[in-house]
């Protein structure tokens, strides 16, 4: 068959050694295609030219040799293989062959039909499998290359939390990587499309393409085609052209190339589709399934990374709506409340210790201690949105660091009395100053200690002490409690957050609070709870002198 034949060369100055040449194919069996050339230069023009499988090149020739042929067609990137004809033959001239590039040679008086079937198959045997092996080797680097680009996507992609950037990124990386000249991602939302990235080749702006969801299970896509210079072609003639069988002939005529598409969905973690990415027109040859692939591990990332992103901004929209909600229950609430509580206490100073009304009396000191603590919350809750906002104030000025450890332990003995638990504080003399708000300090105290007194049995102890750390003062509040498990300590001084399995409820905000204002002191706050050992609240304040 033609289309099978092996396509040589034959190229001799002599018309005789030629004939010879064309004879020895013929009768050697192989389906062959000759084409003559008479010289070095003839030759060179035909490699240039035409596509071979082999070349046949008489070593000696007027002016020049086998030798420069060979030379000069690999300078210029021919890579078929060649076979020298030689009047004479030694391991010399054999040397000299090889290494300018010659795939073989026979000496002419070696030239028989079964010498030279046996060369031909030999040597176009290795140069096709010389020419795919170095095609899946660039396949091969092309394909590394890509999963690079895919790994370096990646950090991109996920290095921000906010959908159009994330968007944008997962579209350019996928246009460039797949060397596509148009991309772009389209999102699926409560079943109609909305937009996401575009990126375009900057040679290329020919073509316009959407992608709309037509509802979630479905995304259909069309192409609005303009050619800069075949203006006549319309999305109409496109679609007649797209229903006739004969459209892709009729295109290539014309010069025109519909371009080729790939797309991968973007679906979320329950299944559900999220979007699409597609390309259009790679800038060489058609996509394939390593393109795919590719492809395929993008929109994977995008839509874990989209997941991320809408959970972010749902999980900042909650926050925002609660702290919105917080602020003004705060704000509405403190004035009644105050107003109660100073009723109260009105009251109960006015009314007769021997008062009849006993009973009326007990009641009275109910609303007193219930309006204390809903306006400690309230406090707790604007104390909560002044850190959370920057505006916590405090006014540092040179402290003692025993008369606030000495106040905030007598502060708290009573509630500790109650809960049989000692609280002991270990003060020498004399103690350095600190830079503190001694208000704000003393809450910081109360909320370490309250916290303390909350989880620990009864018949425990709570122990306060301070030390000097270079220019800082470490203060420590240490129980005998439980402790706290391993995986909870990174969030105990999470606003709101409370461990799951406690039975001691409260507002979450204590220790939130007390970061706040330890921070805004310039100080610095943790917690350490060795396995059996309890927990050990420690903060630091700035050391000062009295100077100062």
């Amino acid at each position: 068959m033609p289309d099978l034949a092996l396509k040589v060369l034959v190229v001799d100055d002599d018309e005789v050694d030629r004939m010879a040449v064309r004879r020895a194919l013929k009768a050697s069996g192989i389906d062959t295609l000759v084409t003559e050339a008479d010289g070095a230069d003839s030759a060179l023009a035909c490699l240039a030219g035409g596509t071979f499988d082999c070349a046949l090149i008489d070593y000696r020739m007027p002016g020049s040799d086998g030798l420069e042929v060979v030379r000069r067609a690999r300078e210029k990137g021919v890579l078929v293989p060649f076979i020298m004809l030689t009047g004479f033959g030694d391991e010399q001239t054999a040397v000299e062959l090889m290494k300018a590039g010659a795939s073989d040679y026979i000496p002419k008086s070696s030239l028989t039909s079964q010498r030279l079937a046996q060369s031909l198959r030999g040597v176009v045997r290795v140069h096709q499998a010389e020419v795919e092996a170095s095609r899946a080797d660039d396949e091969l680097r092309r394909y590394a290359q890509q999963l690079r680009s895919v790994a370096q996507a990646a950090i991109e992609i996920n290095s921000t939390l906010a959908v159009d950037a994330m968007l944008q990124a997962t579209t350019e990386n996928a246009r460039r990587i797949l060397s596509a000249r148009r991309a772009e991602t389209r999102l699926s939302v409560e079943g109609a499309s909305s937009p996401g990235g575009n990126a375009l080749d900057s040679q290329t702006a020919l073509w316009r393409a959407t992608a709309p969801a037509d509802d979630e299970q479905e995304l259909t896509s069309w192409a609005d085609a303009t050619r800069d210079d075949m203006p006549g072609i319309t999305p109409e003639i496109l679609a007649m052209l797209a229903a006739d069988p004969d459209a892709p002939g009729l295109l290539d005529s014309t010069g025109f190339r519909v371009p080729t598409t790939l797309s991968a969905e973007l679906v979320g973690r329950d299944g559900r589709m999220l979007g699409v990415i597609q390309l259009w027109d790679k800038k060489e040859g058609d996509f394939d399934e390593a393109d795919e692939a590719i492809l395929t591990q993008l929109a994977q990332l995008a839509s874990v990374a989209l997941e991320n992103a809408r959970l972010f901004k749902a999980a900042q929209e909650a926050t925002r709506a609660r702290d919105d909600l917080v602020a003004i229950v705060s704000h509405d609430l403190r004035n009644p409340v105050h107003t109660i509580h100073m009723a109260t206490a009105f009251l109960l100073e006015t009314a007769p210790a021997n008062d009849r009304r006993l009973t009326a009396r007990r009641q009275l000191q109910v609303i007193q201690r219930a309006a204390t603590r809903a306006n400690r919350l309230i406090q707790d809750l604007l104390d909560v949105a002044r850190i959370q906002a920057g505006g916590l104030v405090v006014d540092p000025i040179p402290v003692e660091v025993s008369s606030l450890i000495i106040e905030a332990v007598e502060a708290a003995t009573p509630l500790a009395g109650a809960q049989d638990l000692k609280v002991q504080s270990d003060v020498t003399e004399p103690t350095p100053m600190v830079a503190s708000d001694r208000e704000r300090m003393l809450q910081v105290f109360a909320n370490l200690i309250g916290n303390a007194i909350k989880f620990t049995p009864r018949g425990g102890q709570i122990s306060v002490h301070a030390r000097v750390e270079d220019s800082e003062v470490r203060f420590t509040i240490a129980d005998t409690g439980p402790g706290i498990p391993h995986e909870h300590l990174e969030h105990v001084f999470d606003r709101y957050w409370q461990a799951k399995s406690t039975r001691k409820l409260g507002t979450g905000l204590g220790l939130s609070i007390a970061k706040g204002i330890v921070e805004a002191h310039g100080g610095r706050i943790w917690v350490e709870s060795p396995p059996g050992s309890g927990a050990q609240f420690n903060f630091t304040l700035p050391a000062t002198s009295r100077a100062s």
